[in-house]
């Protein structure tokens, strides 16, 4: 009787320690079968395609172990299509599988010195002979310190940005005599100087003048009437009164006249009247005799606008 009791609680404790191990064989069995479950992903880099199995689950061990190194400006991307995984790698512009580019961009900041240009200016100088020049003042370019932020690829410059320019050195203008020929030589009036914005006469008078216009002159006079007419102000025709279009030069306007061939003074003149061939710029001198006006004829001429 003691016998088959003790077989009895024998064959119990049998199936219930039993009943206990197939819940840890279970969770061993399904736990072995995640340890070493096999993903296979599809890699696309650049124009290379690679398929690699692995039991690893993070992405960048699988690049690792499919032989695929990234830089630190490369990335990547993942999708599933039909169960398979698959990562796209970009490659930043340091390169592709890997390696570095030799065209890689270079930026840096320069700091560098720059040329200013002077400028030439001219006045025409009527103690210089018709067709020659004097330089009164030589012209001397200037300097900039420039600072900029420049870009190379591959050795080779391909873009510069200017951050700053300071002026280290201003430019010198150039200032050229420009020869009008003898002026008054045919009058017999010599020492005329006009340089500088201002007129030396050869009595020793200094007139300053603010612009200078180019006119085709003419002449005339009313030798011989014995009731000279009136100008279209008012005043007597007489020498220094001449004849302008007035949306040219406006009445009222002092000039100082002079031919360019030099051979003519008309000297210091005032605008006070109009004719109806006297359009644009033109102008008709007033002479006191025909002789004079024939000797003078139709001439370019420049007048210099007294300030």
């Amino acid at each position: 009787m003691q016998t088959r009791t003790r077989s009895r609680k024998r064959k119990t404790h049998i199936i219930r320690t039993v009943f206990l191990l197939v819940p840890v064989l279970i969770a061993l069995v399904l736990l072995s079968q995640t340890v070493f479950a096999q993903n296979t992903y599809v890699i696309t880099d650049g124009s290379r395609v690679l398929v690699h199995t692995t039991s690893a689950t993070d992405l960048t061990t699988v690049l690792n172990e499919a032989g695929l190194k990234l830089n630190a400006d490369d990335t990547f991307t993942t999708q599933t299509n039909d169960g398979i995984s698959e990562i796209t790698v970009q490659r930043g512009r340091s390169g592709s599988y890997g390696v570095r580019l030799e065209e890689e961009e270079v930026r840096q900041v320069e700091t560098y010195t720059a040329s200013i240009a002077h400028s030439v200016t001219y006045y025409q100088d009527s103690t210089l002979p018709a067709g020659t020049q004097e330089v009164l003042t030589k012209g001397v370019n200037g300097e900039l310190l420039c600072t900029a932020n420049v870009v190379y690829s591959d050795g080779k410059e391909i873009s510069r940005t200017v951050l700053s320019q300071t002026v280290v050195k201003n430019p010198v203008d150039e200032v050229i005599a420009v020869g009008t020929g003898s002026v008054g030589q045919s009058q017999g009036v010599d020492g005329l100087t006009i340089r500088d914005g201002f007129i030396y006469t050869p009595t020793g008078e200094v007139l300053s003048y603010s612009d200078t216009i180019r006119v085709l002159g003419t002449a005339y006079t009313c030798e011989g009437d014995p009731n000279p007419p009136l100008t279209a102000t008012g005043t007597v025709a007489r020498e220094g009164a001449v004849a302008v279009d007035p949306e040219v030069i406006p009445y009222g306007t002092r000039m100082f006249i002079v031919t360019e061939d030099g051979q003519f003074i008309y000297g210091i003149a005032t605008a006070e009247d109009c004719g109806g061939l006297i359009v644009g710029n033109r102008v008709d001198l007033y002479y006191d005799t025909e002789e004079e006006c024939v000797a003078f004829g139709a001439r370019w001429c420049t007048i210099y606008v007294l300030g």
